[in-house]
């Protein structure tokens, strides 16, 4: 994963309504409605679409119209990716720290 990637992708799970959102989608593998998502973590539906934007852009949400109902899914895969990165970089600094 590129270095602006994961910055994009930490950047938006640094803010804490898109980590609840977040949290809320892994409990959910089936997905959500952004209403849903809205009751669940306590959020206004307008803020909770403009959070689960900033969530898709970074790939770390994914959505699915059927009728007038949009479905919102975690990217599980991506998050993996984005934790597996930050395992090599503690896991450097482990290295780094020994060596010192």
């Amino acid at each position: 994963m590129e270095k602006v990637e994961l910055s994009n992708r930490l950047s938006a799970l640094g803010h804490e309504t898109r980590l609840k959102i977040v949290q809320a989608l892994a409990e959910r593998p089936e997905g959500m409605s952004s209403t849903d998502i809205a009751e669940h973590v306590g959020v206004m539906p307008t803020n909770t679409s403009s959070h689960l934007s900033v969530l898709r852009a970074a790939g770390l949400v994914s959505s699915e119209k059927k009728g007038r109902v949009v479905t919102y899914r975690l990217e599980t895969e991506i998050l993996k990716s984005v934790q597996a990165n930050i395992g090599t970089l503690t896991k450097n600094h482990s290295n780094v720290s020994k060596n010192a």
